[in-house]
């Protein structure tokens, strides 16, 4: 596994739980889910090269179980208001973006 795709998978789950928490979900409960385990096995797997990224002290007990514990940082929100235009063309709600974390 290299830096930049354990980096993306790790920031893909951190956009993805966002949308979810502001109820503006992309993916279904199984894509999430599929790809949570997916995260929590390559981190288990690479712990070392995780501990360098920025995110990482999100995902230190992480078993890929729930999100009930992520903070979103303004770049988190930023990815994924381009990540739901993207999808469906459209803003993502001002106020739904602003209200977590």
């Amino acid at each position: 596994m290299d830096k930049e795709t354990l980096n993306r998978h790790m920031n893909q789950i951190l956009v993805h739980s966002y949308l979810y928490s502001v109820n503006h979900a992309i993916w279904d409960d199984y894509t999430w889910d599929m790809y949570a385990k997916n995260l929590a096995k390559e981190i288990k797997e690479n712990r070392e090269l995780a501990k360098t990224l920025p995110y990482y002290e999100q995902f230190i007990d992480w078993e890929g179980d729930t999100a009930m514990n992520f903070r979103y940082d303004d770049t988190i929100r930023m990815r994924a208001r381009l990540c739901y235009g993207c999808k469906f063309g459209e803003p993502l709600d001002e106020n739904a973006w602003q209200s977590i974390n």
